[in-house]
């Protein structure tokens, strides 16, 4: 094991057998049958009331289902009634189908209950916050770890809001990264196929919830891919030949999952427009400066580089990606919470310092998948956009941290005594 490895596996491997009294309290009160139900009660006792109160009030109850929110609940009407061509495609190519297809239970069984379609949201949190504390914990080994990581989670206020008072995508897309982020550092620590496979089918889905999720994807296999390939070069105690098989088998697999698990939007695509990654005016977003320009030609593409390159230089080039990058990593999850980016900003500077190659490769990962919210940053800088592309990766470098300071400080307890875990 690694230096970097043992920084995440003893958050509290060192708390004594005849440790005083308070400390094997904490360690059975920590216990997951103990601590998850209390998380989830309190995470309902924030949740369930905010959406009450919201729908009490008729200007904010008139305002629930507006816009955006009013497409996907059109398109989950059209899968209520069990239409699944995916008509809307022609109209809202920018549109993704899993939302809807959520949402379409509580539209066919109580078509008249906001309340119904406000709960939706608030299971996919309440499905999260379980996904991430069992991830945590089977990362870590530790509790207290999963324990404090759920607690970032539940008073995470903006969170909270989107999951309570609006009808969107994000706390979707969120509880769908916990699983490609899971694979993906246990893929680098075991080097089991299934985990890459895993991940790749996590990550092809989250594209069904949200565009930005095709980056993800690639990203995902490009990542692991450089580290295999290094690896791979390295290995000289196995046949080139056999290692070069299991390598082109495995991502040739992981691509076909990805394929298959994103075909109910593709397909579509192929269909209307003969292209599987036609998004509208999306695409408008990568090449204009201000949300209004890209919106202004309606759902079709109308801008591409040679139109930004006509009129900007390499100083505004260097200037949109450094907007970018502080909007999209310090200023957003900054203001948003501040104890989860310093917790992960710690993490990060955790993994540097042990040299801890996984965490590394996963912050190597998020800065990658970042690359195309962080170019249309200035052109759409909705929070909403942003933060859902990071928060994840910062739960699990916080999380890293955590382990990293409570390893110190069980170490000092636990001279001259036997471990045991917390």
């Amino acid at each position: 094991m690694t230096t970097g490895e043992q920084s995440e596996a003893v958050a509290a491997s060192a708390v004594p057998t005849t440790s005083p009294g308070w400390l094997a309290f904490a360690r059975k009160a920590l216990h997951p049958a103990i601590v998850l139900p209390i998380l989830c009660i309190v995470y309902l006792c924030i949740t369930v009331p905010m959406l009450q109160k919201l729908l009490k009030d008729p200007y904010r109850a008139g305002r629930f289902i507006r816009e955006d929110s009013r497409q996907y609940r059109d398109i989950g009407q059209e899968f209520a009634d069990g239409d699944f061509s995916m008509p809307y495609v022609k109209k809202k190519p920018h549109r993704q189908p899993l939302y809807p297809l959520l949402l379409a239970p509580s539209l066919k069984f109580a078509p008249d209950s906001k309340f119904a379609l406000g709960m939706v949201n608030i299971v996919v949190g309440l499905l999260t916050l379980v996904v991430l504390y069992f991830a945590t914990r089977g990362l870590f080994r530790s509790d207290l770890v999963a324990a404090l990581i759920g607690l970032l989670f539940i008073t995470n206020s903006w969170l909270m809001q989107q999951v309570s008072t609006m009808l969107m995508t994000e706390p979707l897309f969120i509880l769908l990264e916990v699983p490609v982020l899971y694979g993906f550092l246990r893929y680098l620590q075991e080097k089991k196929s299934g985990w890459l496979w895993l991940a790749s089918a996590f990550a092809g889905i989250s594209y069904l919830a949200r565009t930005n999720g095709l980056f993800v994807w690639m990203s995902l296999l490009g990542a692991l891919f450089l580290w295999d390939l290094w690896g791979l070069l390295r290995d000289r105690a196995t046949p080139l030949g056999k290692r070069l098989g299991r390598f082109a088998g495995n991502y040739t697999v992981a691509v076909l999952i990805g394929i298959i698990c994103t075909a109910p939007s593709w397909v579509p695509r192929v269909r209307d427009y003969g292209n599987p990654i036609f998004h509208g005016h999306i695409a408008n977003f990568m090449w204009v400066d201000t949300y209004e320009e890209a919106r202004s030609q309606g759902e079709q593409p109308t801008f591409s580089w040679h139109d930004y390159a006509a009129e900007h230089g390499v100083g505004d080039i260097l200037h949109r990606w450094w907007y970018g990058f502080a909007e999209m990593c310090y200023l957003t999850p900054f203001g948003l919470s501040h104890a989860t980016q310093i917790l992960a900003m710690l993490g990060l500077l955790v993994a540097i310092i042990t040299r801890n190659g996984r965490f590394l490769w996963l912050a190597f990962f998020c800065f990658v998948q970042l690359q195309p919210l962080i170019w249309t940053s200035m052109a759409n800088h909705s929070k909403r956009v942003a933060y859902p592309g990071i928060v994840v990766f910062e739960w699990f470098l916080a999380a890293l941290a955590m382990a990293w300071i409570a390893e110190q400080v069980w170490r000092r307890l636990s001279e001259g005594r036997a471990p045991v875990r917390l």
